[in-house]
């Protein structure tokens, strides 16, 4: 059980210690006191596997991250390939109309 004040009378904290000798450790503190309750052994052996679990997970996600904004700027740069072969193939059919159709006029008139 963690008291909710020090010997002191002052209120406590409940900490938990992130480093590498003491990862997950718990304990609290006080301004002029501190006291520190053990671990189990389970704890110990767990906690690191945990926090190396973690940390590794949230590297994959950063690279997914970077690759989804490469991805993104390749689908960008498709979508402006596209829009502008279909702007070629509309001009191309635009002119080819209209040239063979001016070539008919120019013929119809030249029999008559």
């Amino acid at each position: 059980m963690v008291r909710e004040t020090c010997n002191c009378g002052r209120q406590t904290l409940l900490m938990t210690s992130w480093t590498d000798t003491n990862p997950g450790r718990r304990f609290v503190q006080c301004p002029q006191y501190k006291v520190d309750p053990e671990m189990c052994q389970r704890s110990k052996e767990i906690i690191p596997g945990l926090l190396w679990s973690k940390n590794k997970i949230a590297a994959e996600v950063e690279t997914w991250k970077e690759m989804t904004k490469v991805q993104q700027g390749n689908a960008r740069r498709l979508k402006m390939y596209l829009m502008l072969h279909w702007g070629v193939i509309f001009l191309w059919l635009f002119f080819f109309k209209s040239g063979a159709k001016g070539e008919n006029e120019v013929g119809e008139e030249a029999a008559l």
